[in-house]
């Protein structure tokens, strides 16, 4: 995302025709900040309909197990 929002800053007009400037600056972030919000609402979606065809959740026993001793069969420092 840094790298996106600096091209508003570092843009060569040699290199691409695009001038860096306040105008390019605002249209990156807005594109950065665009595809932050499709990510989530997408990854939102994924998740909502793999929850309607299996368990996603742990239950409270496994949290409180914790995860890697309940899930993977590893525990830290063989404890």
């Amino acid at each position: 995302m840094l790298g996106t929002i600096l091209i508003g800053f570092l843009a060569d007009p040699i290199m691409n025709n695009i001038h860096a400037g306040l105008h390019q600056l605002l249209i990156q972030i807005f594109g950065a900040v665009l595809v932050a919000i499709y990510i989530m609402i997408v990854t939102w979606i994924i998740l909502f309909i793999l929850d309607k065809f299996t368990k996603i959740r742990t239950t409270s026993k496994q949290q409180e197990e914790g995860l890697d001793k309940t899930l993977l069969n590893e525990s830290y420092f063989n404890k």
